[in-house]
């Protein structure tokens, strides 16, 4: 066989010429040095795959290269110096040469084509014949694609009977051909699996149909009505169909209107989802939605449901109005409130808007009034004067009127009507008024022949007249002829028959009566007018006679202690006892200064306040004793006696001499230096003392002169700088004098002031007044110092207050953790010195300084104190150390997950003592990535307080931070340690990748959810993809809703990858399968996540049964035609048991053995084969036809467990065909033959 080789690839044919159907071979020189090498063979740009390659028809003219790839080498391989080679093979041939045997089928081609277009598949042979070729032909049909095409028909002249396809002479190629039809059905895509001569091809139809909803229509109801809706889908579909539906954007509240009601128990909705499942088949459907009725005045209301991708909006009709259904009229007392209560019926969505108008009857705009409450207002009521605006959701509310409270007594009720929305009622305000006489008052007692008037007022006006009993009455001495009519001061008033008319309107009025006047000496008369009767209202008024005895009285003076005596003169003597009121006035002088009056002539009464003189006296004397006082009265004392309307005066003269006596009075400095002053005698009269106040040792600093203050109501009168009058007020026997001293800050001794009193009137006294010093010079707390080496330290020292004199204070100096070589002396500022190891301070001096010197020197060291003491206080010298060193580096560093960071903290220098830094963590790593408790260090110790305290004598220290090992896959973390403020940065590395470990299996019954498990090597911290695959395995796409697969716990699918989010170490991946009524075997189908796969199995739950064997009747000779129904359908051939007889028929009556059958089922040894998706078919039984005539007869026929009766209906009847002719001689028998048209298989009788 010749070969062709370039070292590497040798391929071998028959005899160099490359032919069609032919097939080359290569092969590889020292193949066992390469693992997994691939071939191609390229012929016009097009390769094909294997190490061989079939000579085809259309590559002939056409060179042939083959090429192969070892790039997989074995690793043991070290002679290849390229990792491709290839070789051109030649050119192929006509087969014009010699022959190579009858053509074959080299190659079936599938095709695809949108449902309405036609399907060609081509049939390439190995090469054509000078004569017909024949190949065996057949196709199949895929699921539900029955009645979706036409064919197959063929080209280049092919022609198929029999399941034969001849092919004529010189074809070499030929297309099987179906016309896909175009039915408008959204369906999976659907197949025709054709076979020729055992190469087979599919031919696809692509479904262009996908259904939408096109409308969705819906009557519109009144409310409490239904809502039905009609939704067109655009097409139907050959599987269930799902929509979105929801309400959208509607003025319809959700409480007035139910949810989704589909009637069609084939129609499938979930709420929880918001989808509705509608079968397959369907192009429209109707659901309802049910409105509910309320009693709700409102606008029209609009429901917009959304199906698919379409909406409508559907008018719910309100059917309630709001009207007036009640409004009731009102009664109240006046100064009450009116309320007139309306009932609407119903509520509106919105505020409506009633007219409102009053209109008075009897009653006036002053009677009434209306406005909103405060309330109502609130609640959104609104009266513009004509229109009451009443807000949304308020079917019933009062309208209050406010009456006016008059007070007029007033006949009848008054009333007004309330227009509401054309309805009236009427408000009624009653009277509570009633007028009656509320005082009758006179201008005073008159002398006679002058008029009494009355002044009468009413309790209130009334609005009619008014008649109240009128009477006049008088006692002692008046007579009727002394007085006259009363006169009223208005018209309309008339007096009859002790009845008095008061018009109306009126408030009061006035009464005058007339008096005469007479020339008899006389006692005062009365006169009382009463008006009312019983239970009225009455004044009296005098009249006063007009002749009187009038007295006049002499004054008497001496000195106090003697009796003084008045006398007094009557006018002329009075035919009657005359009464005269006597009283003393002694507001001048002490009251008890003056004795019991007494009367000379002892036929005149005396009762101490009147006297009473008879008849014919014209004079008597009155005696006045008074007694001696203690009082000092500077110009005698007067009181006054009065008799009747006369008066005199009686004086005493004064027989006392006053003086007083002051005392030295001490105070502490700020308080008053109070002089108590005592006089002797109290006086009568204002007196008057000179006074004046001297500087001792005090000046004016130390008091204050024009603050001087007086008790007991003493004033004074300054004429200058502390000297003056005072006045002290009659009747005050001792006072004070309180001067004002200054408080001040000064430690100094205590001062005098003089106080002198008296000259003219008094005899002159000089009293000192003490001021005592309350202040006493101490130190202030002294602040604590401090400085550095070289520097001076300041001590401030502060004293309480200055001192008039020098002060001594006791002072040291004592070294602590210093010593005299640490510092100098102490030395003082200006105002204060050194004595005896004393400090002097010296006269006003209230602060000074302390300055010690810190000395240099070459140690390194802490701080150093010294104390300080000056007085009762004391301050710390503070000389400040060397500075410690800063933090001058925190390295950075990084370890794998599990291991320690080791940080290098290097200072800015050497630690004279313990240094202590702040220490901060923070970074992206979280508390559990590393062990902050575990946290050590060198040279260095961490605090609770999280401070580290470095130890003396270190430059730089390592931190040592333990990590943690997880399984997490994440991000490398940091720690960033941040010491004495400067930072580094450890990072922790990770160690740790997510992987797919596993994939777990999955069975579920069809219809149901297949429920796979996909677990995680480790969880991560970050989401990650992994490459995901559905497919393969037995299930087609239809088995399953690829589309609809759900993760668990977050996970997404996006372009054929899975994304996880972070943390999840395992989830589910559900996927849906579809349940049918095909009986199939168990399908399966692979789910692969990340390189990890696992099956599916889709367990079927149906199985093919015989539902039904359909009964039959034919005349003998036809068919009987029985039908025998599936259960179901099958994606495989099944098997039923088959009997034919039993019954009245005999197996001469049918022909069992040509029994046939239609959909290609065969009979075979008792058992009839049904192929795949066969779902009912024709059991066809030939019966035989006789000339006997027989009963009907019947024969059974079983499938599968059903069983029908086929009935042979008999179509022959046996009568007389004739009867023959006979002749004999008599005595003989005659013989007839009868003959019968037919036999009968029973007994026939016949006239």
């Amino acid at each position: 066989m010749p070969t062709l080789g370039n070292g590497t690839i040798f391929v071998s044919d028959t005899d160099g010429i490359l032919r069609v159907g032919e097939t080359l071979y290569a092969t590889l020189y020292d193949p066992d040095d390469f693992d997994g090498e691939s071939w191609i063979w390229t012929v016009n740009g097009t390769t094909y795959f294997g190490d061989s390659l079939t000579i085809l028809p259309s590559m002939i003219g056409f060179g042939v290269d083959v090429q192969v790839d070892y790039t997989n080498y074995n690793p043991g391989f070290t002679d290849a110096t390229a990792d491709m080679a290839s070789l051109y093979v030649g050119s192929v041939e006509s087969s014009d040469g010699p022959p190579i045997g009858p053509p074959f089928v080299m190659d079936v081609a599938s095709n695809t084509a949108n449902e309405g277009q036609t399907i060609y598949l081509s049939v390439m042979l190995s090469g054509s014949s000078d004569q017909d070729s024949y190949f065996s032909f057949s196709f199949t049909d895929g699921a539900n694609i029955s009645g979706d095409y036409t064919g197959p028909s063929f080209d280049n002249g092919v022609t198929l009977a029999d399941g034969t396809l001849t092919v004529p002479a010189g074809v070499g190629s030929f297309s099987v051909i179906f016309d896909a039809i175009d039915d408008h059905v959204d369906e999976s895509n659907e197949t025709i699996t054709i076979s020729v001569d055992g190469q087979t091809a599919t031919a696809t139809i692509s479904d262009n149909d996908t259904y939408h909803v096109n409308s969705v229509g819906a009557n519109a109801v009144t409310e409490g009505e239904d809502l039905y809706y009609t939704v067109s889908i655009s097409n139907a579909a050959d599987h269930t169909m799902q929509f979105a539906i929801s309400f959208s954007d509607s003025t319809l509240s959700d409480n007035e209107h139910g949810g989704f009601v589909f009637n069609d128990p084939t129609i499938s909705y979930d709420s929880g989802t918001g989808m509705v499942t509608v079968p397959a088949g369907v192009s429209s459907f109707t659901f309802t939605v049910q409105t509910y009725g309320d009693s709700l005045d409102e606008f029209d209301e609009h429901l917009s449901v959304v199906v698919g991708s379409a909406q409508t909006d559907t008018t719910i009709y309100d059917n309630d109005t709001i009207s007036l259904i009640n409004f009731y009229s009102d009664e109240v007392v006046e100064g009450g409130n009116l309320e007139f209560f309306i009932n609407l019926g119903c509520e509106a969505d919105h505020p409506t808007v009633w007219s409102l108008s009053f209109t008075d009857n009897t009653a006036d705009g002053s009677d009434y009034s209306f406005e909103l409450s405060d309330g109502q207002i609130e609640q959104g009521f609104s009266f513009d004067g004509s229109q009451l605006t009443v807000p949304a959701f308020t079917n019933s509310f009062s309208l209050t009127v406010h009456t006016s409270d008059d007070i007029t007594d007033e006949s009848t009720s008054e009333t007004f009507t309330v227009s509401f929305g054309g309805r009236n009622a009427t408000g009624t305000i009653s009277d509570n008024d009633t007028a009656t006489i509320a005082f009758i008052s006179d201008n005073g007692n008159v002398v006679e022949g002058e008029d009494l008037s009355f002044h009468v007022g009413l309790t209130n006006p009334a609005d009619h007249e008014l008649v109240f009993e009128f009477n006049i009455s008088h006692s002692l001495n008046l007579t009727d002829g002394e007085f006259g009519a009363p006169v009223f001061d208005g018209p309309g008033f008339t007096l009859q028959d002790g009845l008095l008319t008061i018009p109306a309107g009126v408030n009061s009025f006035n009464v005058t009566i007339p008096t005469y006047d007479d020339t008899l000496a006389e006692s005062s008369e009365d006169l009382t007018l009463s008006i009312g009767g019983e239970g009225g209202v009455s004044d009296t008024a005098w009249v006063c006679d007009n002749d009187t005895v009038t007295v006049s009285i002499s004054g008497d003076s001496d000195t106090e202690g003697a009796t003084l005596t008045f006398d007094v003169q009557l006018s002329f003597a009075s035919g009657q006892e005359t009464v005269f009121d006597f009283s003393i006035d002694s507001s001048d002088v002490d009251p008890s200064a003056i004795g019991t009056p007494t009367i000379n002539d002892t036929m005149i009464g005396f009762d101490g306040s009147h006297i009473t003189v008879p008849a014919g006296v014209t004079s008597f004397t009155i005696s006045v004793p008074t007694n001696d006082d203690s009082i000092d009265q500077q110009f005698g004392a007067g009181f006054v006696v009065h008799v009747g309307n006369q008066s005199a005066i009686g004086f005493l003269s004064d027989n006392e001499d006053a003086s007083f006596q002051v005392s030295d009075a001490t105070a502490v400095e700020g308080d008053d230096v109070t002089f108590e002053v005592t006089m002797n005698y109290e006086g009568n009269f204002d007196r008057q003392i000179r006074y004046s106040i001297s500087d001792g040792s005090a000046d004016g600093t130390d008091y204050d002169r024009s603050s001087i203050s007086f008790s007991n109501g003493v004033t004074s009168s300054t004429f200058g700088d502390g000297y003056g009058f005072l006045t002290i007020p009659a009747g005050v026997t001792s006072f004070t004098i309180s001067v004002s001293t200054t408080s001040d800050s000064v430690d100094e001794f205590d001062e005098t002031f003089v106080l002198t009193l008296g000259d003219g009137y008094f005899s002159s006294t000089t009293v000192t007044g003490t001021i005592s010093d309350n202040d006493t010079m101490s130190v202030q707390p002294i602040s604590d110092a401090s400085a550095t080496e070289g520097e001076d330290l300041t001590f401030t020292i502060d004293l309480s207050n200055a001192a008039d004199r020098n002060i001594a204070l006791p002072f040291s100096l004592v070294n602590v953790t210093t010593t005299d070589s640490d510092h100098g002396t102490a030395t003082l500022s200006a105002g204060v010195h050194f004595s005896d190891g004393q400090i002097i301070v010296e006269q006003g001096t209230t602060s000074f300084t302390i300055t010690v010197h810190a000395n240099v020197d070459a140690e390194v060291e802490t701080d150093e104190t010294f104390t300080i003491y000056v007085g009762s206080d004391s301050a710390t010298g503070t000389i400040i150390g060397d500075a410690p060193p800063d933090v001058a580096r925190v390295s950075s560093t990084s370890v794998t997950e599990g291991g320690d960071l080791v940080q290098t903290v290097t200072l800015t220098g050497l630690t004279a003592q313990p240094v202590v830094f702040s220490l901060e963590l923070g970074g992206t790593a979280a508390g559990s990535d590393y062990n902050a408790a575990g946290i050590s260090f060198s040279d260095a110790v961490l605090g609770s307080d999280g401070f580290i305290t470095v130890d003396a004598g270190v430059t730089s220290f390592t931190m040592t931070t333990p990590t943690t090992n997880d399984s997490l896959d994440e991000s490398d973390e940091t720690v960033t340690v941040t010491i004495g403020g400067v930072v580094g940065t450890g990072t922790i590395v990770d160690d740790d990748t997510a992987t797919v470990s596993s994939v777990s299996a999955a069975s579920v019954t069809e219809g149901g959810n297949l429920v796979h498990t996909v677990t995680m090597s480790n969880a991560a911290d970050h989401a990650t993809s992994f490459a995901y695959s559905l497919g393969g395995g037995t299930a087609s796409s239809g088995d399953y809703t690829a589309a609809s697969v759900s993760f668990s716990n977050l996970v997404t699918l996006s372009g054929g990858f899975v994304t996880v989010p972070a943390n999840v170490s395992s989830f589910t991946v559900t996927v849906p399968t579809v349940g049918d009524a095909v009986d199939e075997f168990d399908e399966t189908v692979n789910l692969t996540v990340g390189g990890a796969s696992a099956t599916g199995t889709i367990v079927d739950d149906d199985t093919a049964t015989i539902s039904s064997v359909s009964a039959a009747s034919v005349t003998e000779g036809g068919n009987l035609v029985h039908t025998v129904t599936m259960s179901t359908t099958a994606d495989h051939a099944t098997s039923f048991a088959y009997s034919l007889g039993g019954g009245t028929a005999s197996s001469g009556d049918y022909t069992a053995a040509s029994v046939s059958f239609s959909n290609s089922v065969t009979l075979s040894g008792g058992f009839v084969t049904v192929p795949a998706t066969v779902s009912s078919f024709t059991v066809t039984v030939p019966t035989v036809g006789d000339a006997v005539d027989e009963f009907d007869e019947t024969v059974n026929l079983t499938v599968g467990g059903a069983s029908a009766t086929g009935t042979i209906v008999d179509d022959d009847t046996a009568t007389i065909s004739s009867v023959s002719a006979a002749s004999v001689t008599e005595g003989g028998n005659l013989v007839h033959t009868v003959t019968m048209s037919t036999t009968a298989d029973h007994a026939t009788s016949f006239a």
